[in-house]
């Protein structure tokens, strides 16, 4: 299992993405960042971890556009749980907009 996922940023502004790979099963022990833009409408592959770390720790997504700035994390606190499930599980990703804030969700989770 490598770390592989898709994002998706069916937002209204162009969006900062941060993901920390968690260091093998160890929840809230990063061994990377990775870190990149998702313009408007853009669809983006992103390698983050390995064989050996494959996990997603958190997702931070953030915007600033126009003065109105927006930020969200999904952030895992216990292995297991729905958080990670979801993030760690779902092949793709999107960021969605309700109102000014940035929401995180995706149409292929099954719980």
């Amino acid at each position: 299992m490598e770390g592989i996922k898709e994002f998706i940023n069916n937002t209204c502004a162009n969006l900062n993405v941060t993901l920390t790979v968690r260091e093998r099963d160890c929840v809230g022990c990063i061994c990377r960042r990775e870190e990149f833009c998702l313009l408007i409408g853009e669809c983006k592959k992103v390698c983050y971890g390995n064989e050996e770390n494959p996990f997603l720790d958190s997702i931070c997504a953030c915007y600033c556009d126009f003065g109105q700035c927006a930020s969200t994390e999904l952030a895992v606190r216990k292995r297991g749980c729905i958080v990670d499930q979801f993030i760690n599980h779902t092949p793709k990703i999107m960021f969605l907009n309700a109102g000014p804030s940035i929401v995180i969700t995706s149409l292929h989770w099954c719980h």
